[in-house]
């Protein structure tokens, strides 16, 4: 009986594996870097308590003006942290993600 010989470990493999690492620890930091302010920590934090708040609810309980809110949603969008819900404009957590960070930070 001829067996299988397993296929030989490649440089090409180890560069692979390192890429999607690097994307991952990547990921992980821009999520990091989403959390390090006040601001985005309290927007999480509300909607973690009400899962879906409109703009104008959000704008009511955090001190901050539009220009300001829109930039803290947007950074906080782009680390998949948040999700804008249309055609209204509403925001959601994305609880896969904080699940996937309660993890890292374990």
């Amino acid at each position: 009986m001829v067996g299988v010989l397993p296929r030989k470990w490649s440089y090409q493999d180890k560069i692979e594996g390192t890429l999607l690492e690097n994307i991952k620890v990547l990921e992980q930091v821009d999520i990091l870097r989403a959390l390090n302010h006040k601001v985005r920590r309290t927007l999480v934090q509300l909607l973690d308590e009400q899962d879906i708040l409109s703009y104008s609810d959000i704008l009511a309980q955090v001190s901050v003006d539009t220009v300001t809110l829109d930039n803290h949603l947007t950074i906080l969008e782009n680390a998949n942290l948040v999700f804008k819900l249309s055609p209204t404009i509403k925001y959601t957590l994305n609880r896969v993600m904080i699940a996937e960070l309660n993890l890292l930070i374990e």
